[in-house]
């Protein structure tokens, strides 16, 4: 396809009236324009002639014009629409394609040079306009807050009355007379027995002292109830001496007994150490929960297991731990399968 090896070329007849065009189309600087290929012109033929200039071997030339004729380029047209990248993916060698590609265009190379140091110059613009941005960015971030100490006035938290109340709960409160300032409030107390009571004021100095002022109500109930029964006592003292001691000792003696029986009602059973004790090499001790002693047998009836050992008491049960068996000392001590270990209550007088 498009080899004229044999015949005269199409290519030397155009280069043929190229070179005439030159000569006599010469500008005032002595400089020839030059005429661009035709785009109709085959890229075999193109290829041929660039071939037989380098001196290439009829195989070489017939391999790099099967190489374009694979990639459907057959004429200059098509060689011209290749991009930068599609030069490059074609299977041609560098050398076969820097020719053609100078060919077509003889001022590729000036071209690429221009593009590549634009893309470089545009690069590094934007490289600079990044890094400008980035600053700016630093500088429009604003200063650190410091840290600031508010101090609130005294009259703001006098006037606060949650404040009076937790400084109340929670500050030293002295009971006693307290001079009231100008900054006091009033506080109402209520008495159980309904007797006429002082105020209770808090008031905030300059030292931030609270000064409470108590009632005295109280204070004089209990001297007046002192004072009846002292007279009480030394008037019924004096009518009636011997009864009274009789009485007296009477009452002693009931107030002791009573306050002897109350203490030990009251005063619940307190155990300490294993409720289980062995008592001799066949019989144990087991304390229940409520108190009460048993004696039975030491020995499990269904293994044989040391019940002072691997007992347990819950309850008023009694319970093997190694094999759970469990026996109830309130009954006959019967456990599984009807066997006991023959329990009998102790009497802890």
């Amino acid at each position: 396809m498009g080899k004229n090896k044999g015949g005269f070329s199409l290519l030397e007849s155009y280069m043929m009236a190229n070179a005439n065009s030159t000569e006599t189309s010469e500008n005032g600087n002595g400089q020839s324009d030059a005429v661009p290929l035709p785009e109709s012109m085959r890229a075999s033929t193109l290829l041929e002639q660039i071939g037989k200039e380098r001196s290439w071997t009829d195989e070489q030339i017939d391999h790099d014009i099967d190489i374009l004729d694979n990639n459907r380029l057959y004429f200059v047209r098509d060689l011209r629409s290749l991009s930068n990248q599609s030069w490059t993916v074609i299977g041609l060698l560098p050398l076969v394609r820097d020719l053609l590609r100078r060919a077509i265009d003889p001022e590729w190379e000036t071209k690429e040079s221009v593009d590549s140091y634009k893309e470089y110059k545009d690069k590094k613009k934007k490289k600079k306009e990044m890094k400008k941005k980035k600053k700016y960015q630093k500088m429009t971030l604003g200063d650190p807050v410091s840290p600031m100490r508010i101090e609130a006035e005294g009259d703001t938290l006098a006037q606060d009355p949650e404040t009076l109340r937790n400084t109340i709960l929670n500050g030293s409160i002295d009971v006693g007379l307290a001079d009231v300032g100008n900054r006091s409030m009033d506080m109402d107390l209520n008495n159980n027995n309904g007797t006429s009571q002082q105020q209770k004021t808090v008031s905030f100095t300059d030292n931030a002292l609270v000064g409470v002022a108590a009632t005295e109500g109280k204070v004089k109930d209990k001297k007046k109830k002192k004072k009846m029964m002292e007279m009480e006592a030394s008037s019924s003292s004096s009518s009636s001496s011997s009864s009274c001691s009789s009485e007296e000792d009477e009452m002693t003696t009931a107030t002791t007994s009573g306050t002897s029986l109350n203490g030990q009602q009251q005063k619940p059973k307190t155990f300490t150490g294993r409720p289980i004790t062995p008592v001799s090499s066949n019989r144990i001790q087991v304390r229940t929960a409520s108190g009460d002693t048993y004696e039975c047998d030491r020995f499990c009836p269904h293994k044989g297991v040391d019940l002072s050992t691997w007992g347990q008491v819950l309850g008023n049960k009694l319970v093997c731990t190694k094999h759970n068996w469990s026996f109830s000392l309130e009954g006959s001590g019967i456990g599984p399968k009807g066997r006991s270990v023959h329990p009998c209550r102790v009497n802890d007088w």
